[in-house]
């Protein structure tokens, strides 16, 4: 149950409590009070409008269950799941964003190269791990990005961007 020492407390109201002894299960449902900050690298983030849905299961020890919410990202509000496993993990999927503002919320401290334009990106899937710091970027432009290169130049179409930081802060 070391996932439950995860989450931040959290008050929930109308909420809605099952039990059952035979079962030795216990499920709790509801919107939260309270908003959650997580961090990634040297960013904050701030998830609001949480809605939980958690079950207990006595025998094995077993919480499942899920969180939702919206998460502030630059001008753009993203709906995420925080998913119970193996350890937490917030998922969303950013529909709109630009290269540049998607740069300055998880890399502060890091601009873009100037030879990099600022590209649109769309479908952007997010997953982050609080608890290791963890998080993966999956993106696609179609803005086309040329590069001087020879005579005649580079032109490359139909981009993907993936960006990974593991536990090890790689």
């Amino acid at each position: 149950l070391g996932l439950l020492a995860d989450l931040p407390t959290l008050t929930v109201l109308n909420g809605y409590i099952a039990s059952s002894s035979a079962q030795g299960k216990f499920e709790i449902s509801g919107r939260c009070v309270e908003d959650w900050e997580i961090v990634v690298g040297r960013s904050a983030f701030t998830i609001s409008d949480l809605a939980l849905n958690m079950a207990y299961l006595a025998a094995p020890k077993q919480a499942t269950g899920q969180i939702s919410g919206s998460l502030q990202l630059a001008d753009t509000t993203v709906d995420v799941a925080v998913e119970m496993g193996d350890a937490l993990v917030i998922a969303g999927t950013i529909p709109h964003i630009s290269l540049s503002r998607l740069a300055a919320n998880f890399f502060d401290q890091i601009g873009l190269p100037a030879d990099i334009p600022d590209l649109s990106l769309t479908d952007t899937a997010l997953t982050i791990t609080p608890q290791t710091g963890e998080f993966s970027l999956a993106a696609e432009s179609a803005n086309t990005w040329r590069i001087a290169l020879g005579a005649a130049g580079l032109e490359m179409r139909n981009l993907r961007l993936t960006v990974q930081q593991t536990a090890e802060g790689k």
